[in-house]
Protein backbone atom coordinates (compact mmCIF):
# COMPACT_ATOMS: atom_id res chain seq x y z
CA UNK A 1 0.00 0.00 0.00
CA UNK A 2 1.91 3.12 -1.19
CA UNK A 3 1.45 6.63 1.09
CA UNK A 4 2.32 9.75 0.13
CA UNK A 5 1.91 13.21 1.74
CA UNK A 6 0.14 15.96 -0.22
CA UNK A 7 0.84 18.81 2.36
CA UNK A 8 4.95 19.53 2.48
CA UNK A 9 6.01 17.30 5.37
CA UNK A 10 9.81 17.27 6.75
CA UNK A 11 10.87 13.66 5.76
CA UNK A 12 11.26 12.85 9.80
CA UNK A 13 7.90 13.95 10.47
CA UNK A 14 6.48 11.91 7.78
CA UNK A 15 8.52 8.86 9.24
CA UNK A 16 6.84 9.87 12.49
CA UNK A 17 3.56 9.23 11.45
CA UNK A 18 4.83 6.09 9.67
CA UNK A 19 6.37 4.83 12.47
CA UNK A 20 2.85 5.25 14.59
CA UNK A 21 0.63 3.49 11.48
CA UNK A 22 3.23 0.93 11.50
CA UNK A 23 1.58 -0.49 14.02
CA UNK A 24 -1.24 -2.61 12.37
CA UNK A 25 1.30 -4.46 10.45
CA UNK A 26 2.15 -7.17 12.55
CA UNK A 27 -1.67 -8.30 12.74
CA UNK A 28 -2.07 -7.70 9.31
CA UNK A 29 -1.05 -9.22 5.46
CA UNK A 30 0.04 -5.67 4.93
CA UNK A 31 2.99 -3.96 3.58
CA UNK A 32 3.31 -0.16 3.78
CA UNK A 33 5.65 1.79 1.48
CA UNK A 34 5.68 5.74 1.65
CA UNK A 35 6.36 7.62 -1.52
CA UNK A 36 7.17 11.19 -2.62
CA UNK A 37 6.07 10.92 -6.25
CA UNK A 38 3.45 8.66 -8.47
CA UNK A 39 0.03 7.41 -7.53
CA UNK A 40 -0.74 6.01 -3.90
CA UNK A 41 -3.80 4.76 -1.99
CA UNK A 42 -3.64 6.90 0.71
CA UNK A 43 -2.68 10.16 0.51
CA UNK A 44 -2.44 12.48 3.65
CA UNK A 45 -2.73 16.67 4.11
CA UNK A 46 -2.31 17.92 7.49
CA UNK A 47 -4.88 21.00 8.59
CA UNK A 48 -5.55 22.86 11.42
CA UNK A 49 -9.14 21.47 12.26
CA UNK A 50 -9.94 17.92 11.70
CA UNK A 51 -8.39 14.19 12.24
CA UNK A 52 -10.39 12.19 9.19
CA UNK A 53 -10.09 9.63 6.71
CA UNK A 54 -12.28 7.88 4.40
CA UNK A 55 -12.97 4.15 4.75
CA UNK A 56 -11.77 1.33 2.88
CA UNK A 57 -12.47 0.59 -0.32
CA UNK A 58 -13.94 4.61 -0.70
CA UNK A 59 -10.62 5.04 -0.69
CA UNK A 60 -10.29 3.46 -4.42
CA UNK A 61 -13.94 4.52 -5.47
CA UNK A 62 -15.18 8.03 -3.97
CA UNK A 63 -11.55 9.30 -4.23
CA UNK A 64 -9.86 7.57 -7.56
CA UNK A 65 -8.30 11.15 -8.35
CA UNK A 66 -4.45 11.13 -6.88
CA UNK A 67 -4.88 15.32 -6.46
CA UNK A 68 -7.57 14.45 -3.74
CA UNK A 69 -7.12 13.39 -0.10
CA UNK A 70 -7.93 10.48 1.57
CA UNK A 71 -6.93 10.87 5.12
CA UNK A 72 -5.78 14.32 7.02
CA UNK A 73 -4.77 15.40 10.27
CA UNK A 74 -5.21 18.69 12.50
CA UNK A 75 -1.22 19.23 13.17
CA UNK A 76 -2.29 21.61 15.93
CA UNK A 77 -3.91 18.79 18.40
CA UNK A 78 -1.14 16.62 17.77
CA UNK A 79 1.81 18.35 17.90
CA UNK A 80 2.40 21.59 20.46
CA UNK A 81 3.82 23.85 18.26
CA UNK A 82 4.24 26.85 20.28
CA UNK A 83 6.26 24.77 22.98
CA UNK A 84 8.26 23.51 20.61
CA UNK A 85 9.04 26.98 19.19
CA UNK A 86 9.38 28.25 22.52
CA UNK A 87 11.90 25.98 23.82
CA UNK A 88 13.89 24.82 20.94
CA UNK A 89 13.80 28.44 19.49
CA UNK A 90 13.72 26.85 15.95
CA UNK A 91 10.81 25.50 13.26
CA UNK A 92 9.92 21.62 13.87
CA UNK A 93 11.40 21.35 10.74
CA UNK A 94 14.56 21.72 11.84
CA UNK A 95 14.95 18.55 14.26
CA UNK A 96 13.02 15.65 16.12
CA UNK A 97 9.99 16.73 17.53
CA UNK A 98 9.04 13.45 19.27
CA UNK A 99 9.08 15.07 22.61
CA UNK A 100 6.50 17.42 21.93
CA UNK A 101 4.08 14.59 20.77
CA UNK A 102 0.53 14.77 22.32
CA UNK A 103 -0.02 11.69 24.42
CA UNK A 104 -2.77 10.22 21.90
CA UNK A 105 -0.55 10.76 18.69
CA UNK A 106 -0.07 7.35 17.81
CA UNK A 107 -3.80 6.58 19.11
CA UNK A 108 -5.04 8.97 16.63
CA UNK A 109 -2.54 7.93 13.50
CA UNK A 110 -4.00 4.31 14.33
CA UNK A 111 -7.37 5.16 14.82
CA UNK A 112 -7.11 6.55 10.88
CA UNK A 113 -5.03 4.52 9.33
CA UNK A 114 -7.83 1.67 10.73
CA UNK A 115 -10.80 3.92 8.99
CA UNK A 116 -8.13 3.31 5.69
CA UNK A 117 -8.03 -0.49 6.09
CA UNK A 118 -11.62 -0.72 6.48
CA UNK A 119 -12.48 -0.43 10.58
CA UNK A 120 -15.85 2.02 11.20
CA UNK A 121 -16.14 3.59 14.72
CA UNK A 122 -16.03 1.40 17.59
CA UNK A 123 -18.77 4.04 19.79
CA UNK A 124 -21.33 3.22 16.95
CA UNK A 125 -21.22 -0.36 17.43
CA UNK A 126 -24.75 -1.29 17.62
CA UNK A 127 -24.18 -2.95 20.73
CA UNK A 128 -22.39 0.08 22.09
CA UNK A 129 -25.50 1.41 24.36
CA UNK A 130 -23.29 4.12 25.40
CA UNK A 131 -25.91 6.54 27.59
CA UNK A 132 -24.90 9.97 25.65
CA UNK A 133 -26.59 13.07 27.12
CA UNK A 134 -27.29 14.24 23.47
CA UNK A 135 -28.12 17.76 24.12
CA UNK A 136 -24.72 18.23 25.80
CA UNK A 137 -22.97 16.49 23.38
CA UNK A 138 -24.28 18.75 20.55
CA UNK A 139 -23.26 21.59 22.28
CA UNK A 140 -19.79 20.33 22.75
CA UNK A 141 -18.82 20.22 19.38
CA UNK A 142 -21.03 23.02 18.46
CA UNK A 143 -18.26 25.39 19.84
CA UNK A 144 -15.87 23.31 17.67
CA UNK A 145 -17.61 24.06 14.42
CA UNK A 146 -19.24 20.59 13.35
CA UNK A 147 -23.22 20.45 12.86
CA UNK A 148 -25.67 18.36 14.39
CA UNK A 149 -25.42 16.33 11.11
CA UNK A 150 -21.82 16.02 11.70
CA UNK A 151 -22.15 14.59 15.34
CA UNK A 152 -24.79 12.40 14.51
CA UNK A 153 -23.19 10.45 11.70
CA UNK A 154 -19.78 10.35 13.53
CA UNK A 155 -20.19 9.94 16.84
CA UNK A 156 -23.86 9.57 18.20
CA UNK A 157 -25.69 7.38 15.93
CA UNK A 158 -25.11 3.61 15.91
CA UNK A 159 -24.88 1.13 13.07
CA UNK A 160 -27.56 -1.08 11.81
CA UNK A 161 -26.48 -4.46 12.60
CA UNK A 162 -27.38 -5.88 9.28
CA UNK A 163 -25.02 -3.27 7.16
CA UNK A 164 -21.80 -4.07 8.99
CA UNK A 165 -19.69 -7.64 9.79
CA UNK A 166 -18.85 -6.76 13.45
CA UNK A 167 -17.68 -8.36 16.81
CA UNK A 168 -18.38 -8.65 20.53
CA UNK A 169 -18.27 -4.94 21.44
CA UNK A 170 -14.97 -3.60 22.78
CA UNK A 171 -14.58 -0.04 24.32
CA UNK A 172 -10.68 -0.35 24.29
CA UNK A 173 -10.34 -0.15 20.91
CA UNK A 174 -8.22 2.13 18.99
CA UNK A 175 -11.31 3.02 17.15
CA UNK A 176 -13.44 4.40 20.03
CA UNK A 177 -13.71 7.79 21.06
CA UNK A 178 -13.11 8.57 24.68
CA UNK A 179 -16.18 9.33 26.41
CA UNK A 180 -16.32 11.78 29.05
CA UNK A 181 -18.27 11.75 31.74
CA UNK A 182 -19.49 15.28 31.30
CA UNK A 183 -21.19 14.15 28.03
CA UNK A 184 -23.00 10.86 29.70
CA UNK A 185 -26.52 10.50 32.00
CA UNK A 186 -24.62 8.81 35.03
CA UNK A 187 -21.09 8.49 36.07
CA UNK A 188 -20.13 6.36 32.58
CA UNK A 189 -17.00 7.46 31.54
CA UNK A 190 -14.24 5.59 29.03
CA UNK A 191 -11.20 7.16 28.78
CA UNK A 192 -8.29 5.15 26.48
CA UNK A 193 -5.67 8.01 26.37
CA UNK A 194 -2.17 6.59 25.48
CA UNK A 195 -3.84 3.08 24.80
CA UNK A 196 -3.01 1.77 21.31
CA UNK A 197 -4.25 -1.35 19.37
CA UNK A 198 -6.46 -3.83 21.58
CA UNK A 199 -6.36 -7.45 21.48
CA UNK A 200 -9.77 -7.39 19.35
CA UNK A 201 -8.66 -4.86 16.85
CA UNK A 202 -5.40 -7.29 16.67
CA UNK A 203 -7.54 -9.92 15.92
CA UNK A 204 -10.44 -8.22 13.77
CA UNK A 205 -7.65 -7.22 11.74
CA UNK A 206 -6.03 -10.38 10.99
CA UNK A 207 -8.76 -11.94 9.87
CA UNK A 208 -9.70 -8.90 7.69
CA UNK A 209 -6.29 -9.33 6.07
CA UNK A 210 -5.49 -12.87 6.53
CA UNK A 211 -2.15 -14.12 7.75
CA UNK A 212 0.25 -15.53 4.97
CA UNK A 213 3.59 -16.84 5.63
CA UNK A 214 6.70 -14.11 4.66
CA UNK A 215 4.46 -11.61 3.46
CA UNK A 216 4.35 -9.08 6.51
CA UNK A 217 7.17 -6.59 6.27
CA UNK A 218 8.14 -3.08 8.20
CA UNK A 219 6.55 -0.15 6.85
CA UNK A 220 9.29 1.20 5.34
CA UNK A 221 10.50 5.01 4.38
CA UNK A 222 11.31 5.30 0.66
CA UNK A 223 12.00 9.46 -0.04
CA UNK A 224 12.74 10.29 -3.26
CA UNK A 225 11.10 6.95 -4.39
CA UNK A 226 7.97 6.61 -6.65
CA UNK A 227 6.27 3.29 -6.50
CA UNK A 228 5.36 0.25 -4.00
CA UNK A 229 2.23 -2.13 -3.24
CA UNK A 230 -6.21 -1.34 2.25
CA UNK A 231 -12.64 -1.43 8.37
Amino acid sequence: MRIRFLSPTPAHLQQIFFDAASGWLPHANLKFELVTTGDAEIRITLNQNLHWSAVGTDILLAYHRQDLPTMGFDLTRLIDTQKLIKQQGRSFAMFDIRPFLAPDFERIVLHEFGHALGAEHEHQHPNANIPWNEQKVLKEYAASGHSEAFVRKNILDRYEAADFSYTEYDPESVMHYNVPQKLTVGDFRIDNTGKTLSARDKAFMSTIYGERPNSRGPLTLAIGGSAGTPN
